[in-house]
């Protein structure tokens, strides 16, 4: 069994009826392939057992207990991985194709290839792209929000980043990760498609030098999918491990286990209220992390004209070990360096040393190549560097 979690969390929903449920939805899609689908066979699965070609895989939800937004600043985070997960069954496909479906018939099915990989960097790579249209960064995403390009996220960026992936998979799957929820349900998947397709390929996924890597791409090819967060989630859901929530650092990404104390439990409830992956939600979300990386170039130029520091690109580089400046005159000057009312384009093209059009370029641009939106009431520059100084401290 390939579970995301070294030592798997304790799962009550991971049930013999549920894997032969997959089994059975298996084969009736993708056929004699998934022939050992009765109880038997679930029960050998999550055993660790092998039956045949098939393989089991699990992936669990996260929660997070310190550090909100400090990620994809490169600050330090403490999640925990959780008891609810996704979990499949999944078998290669020599062909190079993806065959994947939810347990549940309403969320339908879907299928690409390796091959669209490869056309579709090929057109990008031409001079003259004419009238065809290509992404020119490898298969064409869904629309946003479809929970198909949480898969192709991680097949693209394993393939871009240079795994041996010559072979695809067929699998079905089903989740106990409330949607929308925050718990990362959406990570889950984009972790899952990686361990199903590292499976597929004979990649080791086991040790920690491993499951780092994999971690790392797991965080760039969620930008995929049109969020523009940091590698929290996809560490803890890799890296987590049973009654121990994880420290995690970055640049470079570190994860340390840390233990609860006996007879300590953490429990989680639900608010109800959900974040559907609308491009309203992400922008949301993404406004966010591009003030957050327009107020670390503001504070870096600052720091640059004043004491000649190399080119800084997160909040989380501004430390006296990083620009060589103490801590008394470093907090000087990140406490001076943004004005407290949100800012104009035009101011914060001036903090950072930019033209408003390089502004623009630079940090308000979408993955799909249109312009994020200029936030109406303003770039909150001084209320996210704050926020992210005050979780880090």
């Amino acid at each position: 069994m390939n579970n995301a979690t070294e030592t798997p969390v304790r799962n009550p929903s991971r049930s013999v009826e549920r894997v032969e449920k997959l089994l059975l939805r298996a084969k009736a899609l993708y056929g004699e392939c998934f022939a050992g689908s009765s109880s038997r066979a679930a029960a050998a699965l999550l055993n660790g057992e092998s039956i045949g070609d098939i393989l089991l895989i699990t992936a669990p939800g996260r929660i997070n207990l310190i550090g909100e937004h400090t990620d994809y600043n490169n600050c330090p985070v403490l999640p925990m991985a959780v008891d609810r997960e996704i979990i499949a069954v999944s078998i290669p496909d020599s062909q190079g194709i993806f065959r994947i479906a939810d347990a549940d018939p309403k969320y339908g099915e879907i299928r690409f290839s390796i091959a669209d990989y490869q056309r579709e960097m090929e057109r990008g790579s031409e001079k003259e792209r004419g009238s065809e249209k290509s992404n020119g960064t490898g298969i064409p995403p869904y629309e946003t929000g479809h929970w198909g390009n949480y898969f192709k996220a991680a097949v693209n960026e394993m393939i871009g980043s240079g795994y041996p992936v010559t072979n695809g998979f067929s699998m079905v799957f089903s989740s106990t990760i409330p949607l929308a929820a925050g718990m990362s349900s959406s990570s889950a998947l984009v972790v899952l498609a990686a361990l199903g397709t590292a499976s597929a390929n004979g990649i080791e996924t086991e040790s920690q030098a491993a499951r780092l890597q994999l971690a790392e791409m797991c965080r760039k090819a969620e930008w995929y999918t049109g969020t523009m967060g940091g590698g929290m989630d996809q560490a803890a859901i890799l890296l987590g491990s049973r009654n121990h929530a994880v420290k995690i650092d970055f640049a470079p990404l570190e994860v340390k286990p840390v233990p609860f104390p006996p007879g300590y439990t953490v429990v989680v409830t639900h608010s109800t209220v959900e974040a559907p992956k609308t491009r309203e939600t992400m922008d949301l979300y993404n406004r966010r992390s591009i003030e957050c990386r327009i107020a670390a170039a503001a504070a870096a130029k600052r720091l640059s004209d004043a004491y000649g520091t190399a080119a800084l690109k997160f909040i989380g580089d501004l430390t006296p070990e990083k620009t060589g400046i103490s801590s008394e005159k470093l907090a000087a000057e990140l406490d001076a360096v943004l004005p407290p009312e949100p800012c104009t384009e035009q101011q914060a093209a001036a903090l950072t040393g930019l033209s408003s059009q390089e502004l623009i370029g630079t940090y308000c641009r979408r993955r799909d190549g249109s312009q994020f939106p200029v936030p109406e009431d303003g770039f909150k520059l001084y209320q996210r560097f704050k926020h992210v100084r005050e979780e880090w401290a």
